[in-house]
């Protein structure tokens, strides 16, 4: 269970990271760490959606999540999922600069889900 809970806090950690803007390099670091932790984990308790683990950790609310970290096939192999070795989430951006009001209009919608009147609350002039 400590194991699980371990590449849980990981698993977290590593998309936290990629929503606060991690660079590559350390990106890569985080998932040299989870690739590490992952392997021995499966050596020693096989994988994570296998029938023993799924029956411990399956009514914990982030089982969904860890089970996702690893893929199951139809004959039974289990692969590692993209987080171990590409970048899964961007960092949300906001939009600085329009050239027209339409486009003002619906950045206003899309951020505010108002009309922008302007009144000096937002920092962004479109």
């Amino acid at each position: 269970m400590a194991a699980l809970i371990e590449l849980r806090a990981l698993t977290r950690h590593i998309l936290d990271e990629q929503l606060n803007g991690i660079d590559d390099d350390g990106l890569k670091q985080l998932q040299a760490e989870l690739n590490t932790q992952y392997d021995r984990f499966v050596r020693k308790y096989g994988p994570i959606n296998g029938r023993y683990n799924a029956r411990l950790f399956g009514d914990d609310a982030d089982f969904p999540l860890l089970s996702a970290i690893e893929h199951t096939s139809d004959d039974g192999a289990v692969t590692k999922a993209a987080i171990f070795s590409k970048r899964t989430i961007m960092p949300p951006s906001r939009v600085t600069h329009v050239d027209t009001a339409v486009e003002a209009l619906s950045v206003s919608l899309n951020e505010k889900g108002r009309i922008n009147e302007r009144d000096g609350e937002d920092e962004h002039d479109y």
